[in-house]
């Protein structure tokens, strides 16, 4: 699964300059898993680890929303729109990607 900035950069990790720290927070914060994704296109974009996108796709399969934290942002999925999209992407290859906008507050 691939994550893209409109506007902004991705700030690497300190100890890898090519990854950077995600947190995917379940709804009600019942469960929090942490891992890393990889950085791409400038900074701008980026690859969840294969972890972290199963626990992602798991989660909204089981009805749950799923807060994405990355380097000080935030987007909640909201797990009705992800089985729609989720379909779509296993019936005809659909490219689906989660523009981050909404700074975390």
């Amino acid at each position: 699964m691939f994550i893209s900035l409109l506007q902004h950069q991705f700030r690497p990790s300190a100890q890898n300059s090519s990854e950077i720290p995600v947190t995917l927070m379940m709804e009600n914060q019942e469960m929090k898993v942490e891992g890393a994704a990889f950085l791409l296109d400038g900074h701008m974009k980026l690859r969840f680890s294969d972890f972290l996108t199963t626990t992602f796709i798991q989660a909204l399969q089981e009805g749950k929303k799923v807060s994405i934290l990355i380097d000080a942002m935030q987007e909640t999925v909201e797990p009705e729109l992800f089985k729609e999209k989720f379909s779509m992407l296993m019936k005809a290859g659909y490219d689906w990607n989660i523009n981050i906008q909404t700074p975390l507050k």
